[in-house]
């Protein structure tokens, strides 16, 4: 039996018995249930008032909204286990074609050895979600937050105009060809250089 996948668009064959398949094409994970296998939907107990309430009292203003995570419930030593089964994006698709003077690897890598779990369903678990990324549990009322440094945030998009003028400045005052063209060079790179956490420059 044929599947499309839902992200692609692309058909491949689809395994009898209930599973958690990847799309061999685009690497997004895909949902199958069929009498082997169910699909499990946390009723939320915090409502959207409460919701708001407990962001207030953790100092988050934001717009938020209902969302149901997936998480595959695993059956592992006679035990039930909780993967959680999100991710931000799918992985860009890259290929690499080797010239024709190089040689090809003769002797293959040895497969290693991944005992696979039995999937026994898929569990949708309620979390309100806001812009920033900040989540909070709809069933045990758990704030999962993102730290924010907001004086790196407000400085942000003022470093790089900074060092631009600083740049221009110096390329008119320096007298030197050599220098001219060098020292704003240098300055212009290091707004790549600080781009990390510490200055969050995007």
């Amino acid at each position: 039996m044929k599947i499309k996948c839902p992200s692609c668009g692309a058909e491949f064959e689809k395994e009898s018995g209930f599973k958690v398949l990847k799309c061999p094409f685009c690497g997004s994970s895909i949902f199958i249930s069929d009498e082997t296998g169910t699909i499990e939907k946390i009723i939320p107990l915090i409502t959207f008032d409460g919701a708001r309430d407990i962001f207030k009292k953790n100092n988050i203003q934001e717009d938020f909204e209902l969302v149901y995570i997936p998480f595959y419930k695993v059956l592992k030593d006679g035990k039930e286990e909780y993967i959680i089964g999100i991710r931000e994006n799918n992985y860009e698709l890259k290929r690499f074609i080797p010239q024709g003077d190089r040689i090809s690897i003769e002797k293959n890598i040895t497969e290693l050895e991944i005992k696979i779990e039995k999937p026994l369903s898929v569990v949708f678990s309620p979390f309100y979600r806001t812009k920033k990324g900040d989540y909070l549990c709809a069933v045990s009322g758990k704030i999962i937050r993102k730290e924010y440094d907001e004086g790196n945030i407000k400085h942000s998009n003022f470093l790089p105009v900074f060092i631009f003028i600083i740049s221009g400045l110096l390329a008119i005052l320096i007298k030197q060809n050599f220098l001219k063209f060098i020292i704003p060079l240098i300055l212009s790179s290091s707004v790549f250089l600080l781009k990390d956490e510490k200055y969050n420059i995007n």
